[in-house]
């Protein structure tokens, strides 16, 4: 049983949903409200029977170390993503692959959250049906899709969040341009990219650095 809940997104909308249920569900004195990487590190360390909540964006470009740091701090957290609209099934492949115990979309919808973070409250693993098939059927996706960011996608992906033209990203990155378009398109599925703002979120994660503040 989850009974404290570590709250860590930096999308405002995704993020007030996530905390509207949390209280909801857990009550004030169980719900930590994380604006920044050090206070997430902090909850984490000091927190028991916890969970942790994250949207895509909050750990920009270096989910993999953030979560393994998690690991070490607290080997009993539990984490799961959620995600407004349609679930990105590669981000959600990566989760999983990663050591999410789930992957909850669609949380604007009321009783689709609610669902969502009862089974986590019982510690459940919750990842839709579709995206379970995906786990268990390797075959359907793109095995370099669901890696880790690698440093030249990153740089592309600062390229793209100032507007660079491909041409451009070519010259600062010093890719061809057939690797450029192919990284691009592996950076987009890994980060479960829908519009430009996600990659300034993500930019900004990664640049601000561990102090800085998200906004509320």
């Amino acid at each position: 049983m989850i009974t404290n809940l570590i709250i860590a997104c930096c999308e405002k909308a995704t993020k007030n949903y996530a905390v509207t249920s949390a209280l909801a569900l857990f009550g004030e004195k169980h719900v930590c409200i994380c604006c920044s990487v050090s206070e997430l590190f902090k909850a984490a360390e000091s927190t028991s029977d916890a969970a942790i909540i994250f949207d895509k964006n909050f750990m920009g470009f270096v989910m993999n170390d953030i979560l393994r740091i998690l690991k070490v701090l607290n080997e009993t957290l539990k984490f799961y993503f959620v995600e407004t609209g349609e679930c990105s099934p590669f981000l959600a492949v990566r989760t999983h692959k990663l050591g999410a115990s789930g992957f909850i979309p669609g949380i604007e919808r009321s009783d689709n959250c609610k669902k969502g973070f009862l089974e986590i409250r019982e510690g459940m693993d919750s990842y839709p049906a579709d995206i379970v098939r995906y786990i268990e059927h390797r075959d359907y996706i793109d095995p370099k899709c669901i890696t880790d960011v690698t440093r030249s996608e990153k740089e592309i992906g600062i390229c793209l969040n100032m507007g660079k033209t491909q041409k451009e990203i070519c010259s600062l990155v010093h890719l061809t341009r057939q690797n450029v378009s192919l990284f691009t398109h592996r950076l987009k599925r890994k980060v479960g990219y829908r519009e430009p703002f996600d990659m300034w979120l993500l930019t900004q994660q990664s640049l601000n650095g561990k102090e800085d503040k998200f906004d509320n």
